[in-house]
């Protein structure tokens, strides 16, 4: 999450971002940080020179977790991280 809000400071130009965490009734956590900057092309952003990326799909994969960025189609990205119960209850111990 502290990647994520980093780069949706240093690179979006959005003005309102929004953290919503949840765990719904088959026992998943789901992570949603969206915000209203100017998007985010998830490809290129892939490809490119920074680590933010990578790191953020290492340390999701430490909670067997996976992390996803889509562009919103009313503008700005949504990034979602969503695995087991069990390994976001481990993240917090």
């Amino acid at each position: 999450v502290q990647e994520a809000v980093s780069n949706i400071c240093r690179h979006s130009g959005a003005t309102r971002v929004r953290l919503e965490v949840k765990i719904d009734e088959a026992g998943t956590f789901k992570l949603r940080l969206e915000d209203n900057g100017r998007g985010f092309d998830c490809e290129a952003g892939s490809s490119g020179t920074g680590r933010g990326l990578v790191n953020i799909r290492t340390r999701a994969s430490l909670l067997e977790a996976e992390a996803v960025w889509s562009r919103r189609p009313e503008g700005g990205t949504l990034f979602t991280i969503f695995g087991p119960r069990a390994a976001a209850s481990r993240s917090l111990s």
